[in-house]
């Protein structure tokens, strides 16, 4: 049996995000002793992407969020809890964000986290996330560092003990999205590095910090040393990134005794969002790719072709930004960087997202056009087909006595959910397969689905 410790912890605080029913996720893994570990997820979400209910003449939101934990040696549930919230919407506040901590003291192991956010109030506006990640124990022969926890603000010495953000004399707010720069001007972070008593050559153990950016050049750096007196040391940091052009950026906390050459170092990927800074070097390059990419030659129609094409996996918020352009070099631009923020490998000459994607559009295109729709991604079953990816079975029903035509198309594992399945029928006798029902969160649901086909 898995020991487990939960405590959920909810506050208000001001995250940079979009205002659309949407969450940013984190997490980090810090040891506890030879047989557990800690991992934190943390989450914010927008007030204003929810529904609101009227209660006492009060703007009221009410959200659900649920979290499982899998064994990932036996895929046995180790975490199954659901919780219901509500919280006064303030309309007139547009960076009024829920964030929060999952915290979960866990035997040794390798898992996997699923998290699903509902608002009570709209059965459409829910979404889901699902991460990996480990807990190892700690080595009793040498120092070792945790995973980096990043935050909006942390305050040290601090004496609200009661707050939720509380540990080891801190007051850490998450920041979930790992973005800052415009509206949060400053990285604080937090790590632990334990056993650091343990074999000792060098009296002090000498800690680093830097910022690499996406081109592997320091655009941050500094080092202290610290005593090797105590077994654990909490370490934290601040970076001010308001003068850094936009762009991924990977954070490095490392730790090392310089007299017997031993180090260990954690990493975490950060993103800064600073409109109005200039990276002359990155912006020549990306015009360089863009001018080079086959998006230079096509017109306006052809561009809007190409983004109707991708709309699948373009957030509102993007879809909002394309219908305010205009000309072909401005959708061009828009189109490239849109996959470029999606390309797992950047730096590379393949874009392996984009690439898989429009390989589906095509298959789409040549197996699932019909006589109601030319363009076969267009349909349900290109739609599916492109989103989420080849199904792991398809079970068809094209000659059933007593129902109309329909297919069942069955996924494994889709965005940590599994088991799914989308049912297609042809409900009006001309090929034309339209989706009726799904187990996937999001998608369109219709329990009574059978009833619809077999007319009873």
């Amino acid at each position: 049996m898995k020991k487990i410790i939960w405590l959920l912890v909810i506050s208000v605080n001001i995250i940079f995000s979009q205002s659309m029913f949407r969450g940013d996720y984190d997490y980090a893994v810090f040891p506890f002793d030879d047989q557990t570990g800690i991992v934190e997820v943390y989450y914010s979400f927008s007030q204003l992407g929810y529904e609101p209910k009227i209660i006492n003449n009060k703007k009221i939101i009410e959200g659900i969020l649920q979290i499982k934990i899998f064994d990932s040696l036996n895929s046995n549930i180790v975490v199954k809890r659901d919780w219901e919230f509500q919280s006064k919407l303030d309309s007139n506040n547009f960076n009024n964000y829920l964030t929060g901590l999952l915290r979960f003291q866990i035997e040794l192991g390798d898992y996997s986290c699923q998290i699903i956010a509902a608002d009570k109030n709209n059965q459409n506006a829910n979404e889901s996330i699902e991460f990996d990640f480990s807990i190892k124990g700690i080595d009793p022969n040498r120092f070792s560092i945790s995973d980096i926890q990043v935050a909006s603000s942390l305050v040290q010495n601090s004496k609200n003990k009661e707050s939720m953000f509380y540990k080891n004399t801190l007051e850490i707010v998450p920041n979930p999205s790992s973005t800052f720069g415009k509206d949060l001007p400053a990285i604080f972070f937090y790590s632990e590095i334990h056993n650091v008593n343990v074999n000792i050559e060098s009296q002090k153990l000498k800690i680093e910090h830097h910022l690499i950016n996406s081109s592997n050049k320091i655009v941050y750096n500094k080092s202290k040393l610290v005593n090797r007196i105590n077994p654990s040391i909490v370490d934290v940091g601040v970076i001010p990134v308001n003068k850094y052009p936009t762009g991924y950026y990977t954070l490095i906390v490392t730790a090392a005794d310089t007299v017997m050459n031993l180090s260990t170092k954690s990493y975490k990927q950060i993103y800064v969002y600073n409109p109005d800074i200039i990276d002359s070097t990155s912006q020549q390059l990306a015009n360089v790719n863009l001018l080079a990419s086959e998006l230079a030659t096509l017109t306006v129609e052809e561009l809007d072709e190409l983004f109707d094409q991708s709309k699948y996996v373009a957030s509102r918020k993007e879809v909002s930004d394309w219908e305010k352009l205009t000309t072909a070099e401005a959708k061009s631009t828009f189109i490239y960087n849109f996959w470029e923020k999606r390309d797992d490998t950047p730096g590379t000459p393949e874009n392996e997202a984009k690439d898989d994607y429009f390989n589906r559009v095509l298959y789409a295109n040549h197996n699932f056009a019909n006589l109601m729709q030319k363009k076969g991604w267009k349909t349900d079953f290109g739609r599916i087909y492109v989103t989420y990816g080849k199904p792991y079975e398809i079970e068809r029903y094209p000659n059933e006595l007593n129902t109309k035509p329909y297919e069942i198309w069955v996924y494994d594992s889709i965005q940590g959910e599994g088991n799914i399945i989308f049912v297609f029928a042809d409900l009006n006798g001309f090929g034309e397969y339209r989706l009726i029902h799904s187990n996937k969160t999001g998608e369109l649901s219709n329990d009574d689905w059978y009833n619809l086909i077999s007319g009873t």
